[in-house]
């Protein structure tokens, strides 16, 4: 039997066969339902409310009583993901279970100084050639529109990554993408509606048309370059972890295949760029030449945080690599008041008495915690004492979805703060990064501390408060001389690729050079996660007050 799912309040409408859950449902409209879980009810972040009768729907599961606690619960709240349907109903989607679906705020992109490199040659005799470098990032799709014959930068935008309704992090998805029937192609078309947005922000209200773009460069994490090939995920998500394809490929956009194709010209040419192997993609490698340190004689420290964080530490001569999964709490996921780094997302929190101060993106009422908001919280807390170094919430003021939280002091009605799981989340992402770098300085013969080049890429770790991130244990002690924040080093890297031949040929040489670490396995790695799962680490003659 078909039933009928009503979404409101934009009042649209899906038919669905009986037994299909809510969340299922709003999928196939594509609406952007918030799901970290992908659907299990561990996240508790796709709330619902039915307008019909409860015998419209599937009677509450124990899961669901949990995650939602008896105050949800007397408000009519239900989870997307457990409810199922087996007739006509009309369901409201509140406003903090939907994520913004509009373009994110452009990529403040930096001018490269590309003079000592020369245009590639393909297009001297062509009128226009324009061409697309793009960062498919886990949480974000970043591109950038260049002008190939003479590498000038002409427009930048970035959209969520749609993919998100199937997980925040890449082990979700990739479990999604093995376990569902047609979970794969599922993936990869959501991926290409995505990069459609992308395209179509990128050449909109301008004289420019899909047919001048003559080449697209792409760079990504191994799930992602493997989503974007359409590739079988299988591989990916049992030991030892092995990618189906780690070599660069250069093809045109009518091989890519797919129910959904991209709006360009199925002759221009795409550059999949190498993976560097196990979970560890070519948006390192890309950060890696954009920051420059591939010509350093002296350590270097290079991290991209975000839900999937890369981590290199070397030299000219070798460079250690390996990934590490933070999960998406760097980014606002799994946090009962997180969300990513929108318009209204606390950035940066001050406890200083007498009053609590918080600043938001764009300055308006505060919505939540986005990950720089939340470690900012989490810093100010551990320096008062209210916070212990094993992670105790010592001194909670508040409840936060029926769990003992601190919340803020702030003058609209929400409740937003730290509860003890978000500090224990924070805590785990913080230690599975710091233990990675200090695993690949052992292996390199190197004290962590003595580094002084540090890196910091990624969004994530762009606004991040490096002084917050020191304070929690993230970073070492470094002083603020050794650390650059390198921005979106892979938005910046594929550019460099896509413009000059020259760059592009250096990659190779420089894989040659890197050696890949699987912390899963390497016997140091959970000593040390031990020990950074302390506040800010057991070590503490790193971390001089």
């Amino acid at each position: 039997m078909n039933c009928e799912i009503r979404f409101l309040p934009m009042n649209i409408r899906v038919m669905v066969s009986s037994g299909t859950t809510v969340l299922e449902g709003a999928r196939k409209l594509g609406l952007p339902l918030h799901s970290l879980c992908t659907g299990n009810g561990a996240c508790g972040k796709c709330l619902i409310i039915s307008e019909q009768k409860e015998e419209a729907l599937s009677q509450l599961t124990l899961s669901e009583k949990l995650s939602l606690g008896t105050g949800l619960l007397a408000q009519g709240y239900r989870l997307a993901c457990l409810t199922r349907v087996d007739r006509d109903v009309t369901i409201r989607i509140p406003a903090e279970s939907l994520r913004a679906w509009v373009p994110l705020a452009k990529e403040s992109a930096k001018v490269l100084d590309l003079s000592s490199y020369p245009p590639r040659r393909d297009y001297e005799s062509v009128k226009r050639a324009l061409g697309i470098a793009v960062d498919l990032g886990t949480t974000t799709l970043a591109g950038y529109l260049h002008d190939l014959k003479n590498q000038t930068l002409l427009r930048s935008a970035a959209v969520p990554n749609p993919q998100v309704l199937y997980g925040a992090d890449v082990l979700t998805r990739i479990n999604y993408g093995v376990n569902s029937t047609d979970g794969v192609k599922e993936l990869h078309k959501t991926l290409f509606h995505g990069l459609n947005e992308l395209l179509i922000t990128l050449l909109q209200g301008s004289s420019w048309q899909g047919g001048d773009v003559l080449r697209i460069a792409i760079v990504g994490n191994t799930f992602m370059h493997h989503s974007f090939l359409g590739l079988e995920l299988l591989s990916l998500s049992q030991y030892p972890f092995a990618p189906v394809l780690t070599e660069g490929l250069t093809l045109r956009v009518g091989d890519l295949g797919g129910e959904v194709p991209l709006l360009l010209e199925p002759s221009t040419l795409v550059d999949v760029l190498p993976l560097v192997g196990g979970f560890v993609g070519s948006d390192l490698l890309v950060g890696l030449l954009a920051t420059g340190v591939i010509h350093s004689p002296e350590p270097f420290l290079f991290m991209d945080l975000g839900t999937n964080c890369e981590v290199a530490l070397g030299n000219k001569d070798r460079i250690l690599v390996t990934s590490t999964s933070a999960g998406p709490a760097f980014e606002g996921g799994a946090l009962a008041c997180g969300m990513q780094a929108q318009p209204g997302a606390i950035d940066d929190v001050n406890l200083s008495p007498p009053n609590t101060a918080v600043r938001t993106i764009h300055h308006l009422p505060p919505l939540g915690l986005c990950g720089s908001g939340a470690i900012s919280l989490l810093a100010g807390l551990l320096k008062r004492g209210i916070v212990d170094s094993l992670g105790h919430l010592l001194a909670p003021n508040g409840l936060i979805k029926e769990q003992s939280a601190y919340v803020l002091d702030l003058p609209n009605q929400n409740k937003i703060g730290l509860t003890n799981k978000d500090i224990g989340e924070l805590q785990k992402a913080k230690a599975a990064v710091y233990a990675a770098a200090a695993v690949l300085a052992s292996d390199f013969g190197v004290s962590l501390d003595k580094i002084r080049q540090v890196y910091v890429a990624g969004a994530f770790g762009t606004y991040l408060p490096l002084n917050h991130a020191i304070t929690i244990g993230l970073l070492a002690d470094y002083h603020p001389d050794v650390i650059t924040p390198a921005g979106n080093a892979a938005g910046d890297g594929v550019r460099m690729v896509l413009v000059s031949e020259e760059l592009h040929q250096e990659l190779r040489p420089v894989l040659s050079k890197i050696e890949l670490l699987n912390m899963g396995e390497h016997p140091l790695f959970m000593d040390e996660f031990i020990k950074a799962m302390f506040f800010p680490h057991e070590d503490l003659h790193w971390f001089e007050p």
